[in-house]
C-alpha cells in the first residue's frame, strides 16, 4: 500500500476505536468534548471528499473524444472557408459587412493568443489570410507565382 491508502486505513481504524470508546459509555465529559470535535472534523473531511467527488467528470469515451475532434476540424474548416470563400455555402453564409466583421474577431482572436499560437496560425505573415494560404488553391496559385 502507498502512504495514501495508509493513511486512509489509519484514519479508519481512528474512526471506528473513538466510535467504539463513544458507545461504550467510558468517556468522561471532556473526553466526549474532544471526541465531539474530532468527529465534526471527520464529517467535514468526509463532506469535502463527497464534492469533490461530485465536481469530477467523467473521461470522455471514445466516441465523444473523435466527435470533439470532428468537430475542431469542420469548426476549423468553415473558418477557413470564410476567410477565402471558395466555395457557394461560404459566399452564401454572411454578406460582406458580416464576414469583415468576422475577419476582425477572428483575427483578434488570434491575436489574442500567445505568441506560439500566434505564430502557428499566421506564420511569419501576421495576416490572417495570408497565414492560411496553403488552405487555398487559389492563395497557394498566387503565392507559386510571385
Amino acid at each position: 500500500m502507498n502512504d495514501q491508502q495508509n493513511s486512509i486505513t489509519d484514519e479508519a481504524k481512528a474512526v471506528a476505536d473513538l466510535i467504539a470508546k463513544i458507545t461504550a459509555g467510558n468517556l468522561s465529559d471532556a473526553e466526549l468534548k474532544d471526541a465531539k470535535k474530532q468527529l465534526q472534523k471527520i464529517q467535514f473531511k468526509a463532506q469535502q471528499a463527497i464534492e469533490e467527488l461530485s465536481n469530477r467528470l467523467p473521461a470522455l469515451t471514445a466516441k465523444e473524444s473523435a466527435l470533439v475532434s470532428s468537430q475542431k476540424f469542420t469548426l476549423g474548416e468553415l473558418v477557413i472557408d470564410q476567410v477565402f470563400l471558395e466555395n457557394k455555402n461560404a459566399k452564401d453564409a454572411l454578406n460582406d459587412i458580416e464576414r469583415v466583421q468576422f475577419l476582425e474577431l477572428t483575427s483578434k482572436i488570434v491575436k489574442a493568443q500567445s505568441k506560439t499560437i500566434q505564430k502557428r496560425i499566421l506564420g511569419e505573415f501576421g495576416v490572417l489570410k495570408d497565414g492560411l494560404y496553403l488552405h487555398s488553391e487559389t492563395a497557394r496559385r498566387e503565392r507559386i507565382k510571385n
